[in-house]
């Protein structure tokens, strides 16, 4: 069935996972730099083989729209799909609790940065480096 408008997408790796996968066999990209917890489904940045990027929107039933080009160039690393649980479960432990907003990744010292949705009005950024360590909560 369809998912009330008012709940957010599941958030947990698997979900993510799949969400990932969608946009990617949407796109034919190189995978995702980018994925945004919303209501009734994903938000997915998908890094293109020409270094562009897209917007794919995944909904819960799992059917993929693309949303909008981005012509800029990125030089983010896609997201290691393999390596969701071992993304989320130290960011939400450095939160103190909580649940995934969104996960992206940069070229800096931080490689991932996932936004905690702590649900009392309040979230927090927390990154990790290629090790998957914390290194800073914010």
């Amino acid at each position: 069935g369809s998912a009330p408008a008012s709940r957010l997408a599941k958030s947990d790796a698997s979900s993510l996972t799949d969400a990932i996968d969608a946009s990617i066999a949407k796109s034919s990209c190189d995978g995702a730099s980018s994925i945004e917890v919303e209501r009734g489904g994903w938000s997915v940045d998908v890094a293109l083989s020409d270094g562009t990027e897209v917007e794919v929107f995944v909904a819960e039933g799992g059917s993929a729209t693309v949303r909008e080009s981005d012509t800029d160039r990125s030089t983010d690393p896609v997201i290691k799909t393999s390596q969701l649980s071992s993304i989320i479960d130290p960011a939400i432990e450095g939160a103190g609790g909580g649940t995934v907003e969104s996960i992206s990744t940069d070229s800096g010292v931080a490689l991932y940065e996932v936004s905690v949705d702590l649900g009392n009005g309040q979230d927090v950024d927390v990154e990790l480096d290629d090790q998957l360590e914390v290194i800073g909560v914010d």
